[in-house]
């Protein structure tokens, strides 16, 4: 068995195109998402479509912006590779392992691009070391490989925002995004991943401007400390809180928490009904107690319906 780190990989082999990995899981749910953020969208695409192709433990994948996003279960998984149909090579993910406060995700290869994409990603920052079986699998020497990844476990944390506007003043799509960026920079062990925009239903009596709803998604690293003693989560939540406070302009303003990897159906099913249908409060409430979404008021209630809808499309927005 061999160890190496990004550094001396890159040494060895010099520098590739993977900039950074984040692992998040759910275990509760045996659930994993990873982000391989690349160079360019094309080594996104191409790094996405193998991986589909290769089965093993990916549930699903695709391309956002420049990086490679998956899902994966949590177990030991048979790779199939489907690459072998079509007489072509490629990676796969065969298995996603939970180790204490790392994550292990063993890849395996077939071809020399299969190759070139193992060195390509153990480079990346967040790894902290990769594991060979063999010198035959650091050098390629046959057709297939295998390579274990060491990074942090994350959690990935969704935080909804709605109705901080009033007609004349304000935005809370501008609003939550000054808020994730900020969190992003000051706070130790917090990446903001993504910055979403849900358009509501402009039927609705009572409205904004632009009568859209934010999420925020992040990923957390709760090994870090605070100078406040707290945790991360709680820190965050709380800078956000007090962001998006400074910024309101209406009596009407909320924040929904939730933390997981595979949104609840009910809620999915809620946001997509909130594109279309008037809803009322009373229903959002008996929802997020449903589906533990932690609900933080700032001036009011009825921003609860659009972060709850922002929270349940916050994996296809618009």
């Amino acid at each position: 068995m061999i160890e190496l780190t990004p550094d001396e990989i890159q040494s060895r082999f010099g520098p590739m195109f993977c900039k950074a990995i984040i692992t998040m899981v759910d275990e509760k749910q045996s659930l994993a998402e990873i982000w391989e953020e690349c160079t360019s969208r094309g080594l996104a695409e191409l790094h996405t479509a193998s991986r589909l192709r290769g089965g093993g433990a990916l549930k699903t994948a695709y391309t956002k912006g420049n990086f490679c996003c998956m899902r994966a279960v949590i177990s030991t998984e048979t790779t199939i590779f489907g690459q072998d149909l079509h007489g072509i090579g490629g990676q796969a993910l065969k298995k996603v392992g939970v180790h204490g406060d790392d994550v292990h995700t063993t890849w395996v290869w077939k071809s020399k691009v299969g190759y070139r994409m193992t060195v390509c990603l153990s480079q990346a920052h967040g790894v902290h070391k990769c594991i060979f079986p063999s010198e035959d699998d650091l050098l390629f020497v046959g057709d297939t490989g295998q390579m274990t990844l060491v990074t942090s476990k994350l959690k990935k944390v969704i935080i909804g925002v709605d109705d901080t506007d009033a007609w004349e003043m304000g935005d809370t799509c501008d609003l939550s995004l000054r808020v994730g960026l900020k969190a992003d920079e000051k706070i130790d062990g917090v990446t903001l991943l993504d910055h979403r925009t849900i358009q509501l239903n402009p039927a609705v009596g009572e409205k904004t401007s632009d009568c859209v709803s934010s999420a925020l998604i992040f990923a957390v690293d709760e090994k870090k400390r605070t100078k406040y003693h707290e945790s991360v989560c709680e820190r965050l939540v709380d800078f956000v809180n007090d962001g998006i406070s400074k910024g309101v302009y209406s009596d009407n303003a909320l924040v929904a928490v939730w933390s997981g990897i595979e949104l609840p159906k009910d809620l999915v099913a809620y946001g997509k009904a909130a594109k279309s249908k008037v809803l009322g409060v009373d229903s959002a409430l008996n929802l997020a107690k449903k589906c533990g979404v932690r609900l933080i008021k700032i001036t009011g209630e009825r921003g609860l319906v659009g972060a709850l809808a922002a929270i349940g499309l916050s994996d296809s927005a618009i």
